[in-house]
């Protein structure tokens, strides 16, 4: 039996509760996926080191903010805390992306202090980072 949906049936009820919740995509034009793209943000941007996470930060290239994300198995051993680290981190940069005084090129590095802590204290830390580089009005 074929798994593909039908024509016509609804769509899956755990997508659509997630959307209905407010969680957003983060589209592939919203990334920076490549490793010369990161590369550049290192080189060229200003670097904020926080308790929960390392900024690197530049100005957009194309006018156009993209985030990249890093948890490496520096940062944990098991994938699981990893994926929730990038989760926390993604969720935190799409809250204050619309608050930003202008486009950003932004890599988020986290740090093992992230391991246990929630999704506000992620936000504030980035919060205060941005206000700290003057990408955020105070």
């Amino acid at each position: 039996m074929n798994n593909a949906r039908r024509q016509g049936s609804p769509p899956p009820r755990g997508r659509v509760a997630l959307r209905q919740l407010g969680v957003a995509d983060f589209p592939p034009p919203d990334r920076l996926k490549l490793p010369a793209e990161f590369e550049r943000v290192r080189a060229e941007g200003k670097t904020q080191v926080g308790r929960l996470m390392l900024l690197n930060i530049m100005p957009a290239a194309n006018g156009h903010s993209r985030l990249g994300v890093v948890s490496s198995r520096r940062f944990h051993k098991r994938a699981v805390a990893r994926n929730r680290a990038r989760r926390m981190m993604r969720e935190a940069w799409r809250l204050i992306q619309p608050s930003l005084t202008a486009p950003l090129w932004v890599v988020l590095v986290a740090r093992p202090y992230m391991l246990g802590r929630g999704a506000g204290e992620v936000q504030q830390e980035l919060l205060a980072q941005l206000t700290k580089a003057g990408y955020l009005a105070s």
